[in-house]
């Protein structure tokens, strides 16, 4: 069988089918909100196949939807619309929205690599911290992404195939986390006696009150909760503070 080349990252205008064009769908935008919150993870793949090029495609279109319209309104059909693919292509490459969701949260698993690689390890770990919040950032300001993950943890919290590769990645990120306490503890930026894990639990737990909170309550200072955290942080870790003051987002 003759293998499929290469192909550069760029991902292609979606387009309509011919089904699709009869009932007035139309597509969602070729460079959409999940397309460059994941810029990153694109840039750094180089060169793909073909194939995987279609299941990028399917996911972070998949994810658009979801976050416009919710997980459990959008349905595998109107995915198929918005891509450009029947349904029997569709389920060539996913069999489920939940497959559909282990392969955006993959992704994310990804781009969370990428952030880690790029975070100033010699500055300490408040510095680390601070910098994970910043390129988090964009995340928050971004409504229906908020409500998006917010409703996937609820869903991950009663669906088994959603719960899987959910607790996975989360368990992923604390580890990141806790190594960045470990490498911190070696340089004496914080006391020896910090438990890593626990520091990575506490963090992650943080972030997620934030996320939830300002789902919630759009109006809610992100940047002034974010500070408030990281002192409470670097406190109990017996930390320097963030050298950078974090201003008042509007």
């Amino acid at each position: 069988m003759k293998k499929e080349p290469p192909l550069k990252t760029t991902l292609p205008t979606p387009r309509r089918n011919a089904r699709a064009s009869k009932k007035g769908v139309g597509t969602v935008l070729a460079t959409n909100e999940v397309e460059e919150m994941m810029a990153p993870v694109i840039e750094a793949m180089g060169e793909i196949s073909a194939s995987e090029m279609k299941r990028l495609r399917i996911v972070m279109t998949a994810a658009q939807l979801f976050a416009q319209k919710g997980f459990h309104a959008t349905g595998m059909r109107q995915i198929c619309d918005a891509v450009g693919m029947s349904p029997g292509g569709l389920y060539r490459y996913f069999a489920s929205k939940e497959e559909i969701i282990a392969g955006l949260i993959a992704l994310d698993r990804q781009r969370t690599a990428v952030w880690f690689a790029s975070l100033p390890e010699k500055e300490g770990l408040m510095a680390c911290l601070e910098s994970l919040t910043e390129l988090a950032s964009g995340d928050f300001d971004r409504s229906g992404f908020l409500a998006m993950w917010t409703e996937i943890t609820a869903e991950a919290a009663r669906n088994p195939a959603v719960r899987a590769p959910f607790a996975e990645h989360y368990q992923y990120v604390e580890g990141l986390i806790a190594g960045l306490v470990e490498k911190a503890k070696k340089a004496g930026d914080i006391r020896p006696d910090t438990k890593a894990k626990d520091v990575a639990t506490f963090v992650m737990s943080g972030f997620e009150g934030l996320m939830v909170r300002r789902a919630l309550v759009p109006a809610y200072d992100f940047d002034k909760g974010v500070g408030k955290l990281l002192a409470f942080i670097a406190d109990a870790v017996g930390s320097r503070r963030p050298k950078r003051e974090r201003g008042v987002r509007s």
